[in-house]
């Protein structure tokens, strides 16, 4: 196996925060108001942050229980961000936002780990 299938996921988890760092930095410079670089750096420390603490023990359970489609990628990532948003103690309005920047965020983690990697193809369960 290749380097790239057989670490895919340590990719994932070190590109997906990365991308949303750039993301956000793209945002700031568009609208002109901030400074991007700098914002492009604190959201990529806070989304490492979120991915360390959130992301890879929620993983490690979704792949113990052999959850790991796209749909549950999406809704860990949406459970990272609004969780995450609670422990900092943002309002309620901003959960939301966190949910769907969270979800946007796992559904990029699924497709750069996961999707068509042989390592985690799902294991279809016959009933007994």
């Amino acid at each position: 196996m290749s380097f790239l299938i057989k670490h895919r996921v340590v990719l994932a988890f070190l590109l997906t925060p990365t991308i949303g760092g750039g993301a956000v930095g793209i945002v700031s410079m568009s609208d002109g108001t901030g400074d991007y670089v700098g914002d492009a750096i604190i959201t990529f420390v806070v989304l490492l942050l979120v991915t360390s603490v959130f992301g890879l023990p929620l993983f490690i359970m979704l792949r113990y229980i052999d959850w790991l489609r796209w749909f549950h990628a999406v809704a860990a990532g949406a459970f990272c961000g609004a969780f995450s948003c609670l422990v900092i103690g943002i309002e309620l309005m901003g959960v939301g936002v966190f949910a769907a920047i969270g979800s946007a965020m796992g559904l990029l983690f699924w497709l750069l780990a996961l999707y068509r990697n042989p390592r985690y193809a799902h294991k279809h369960h016959e009933p007994t």
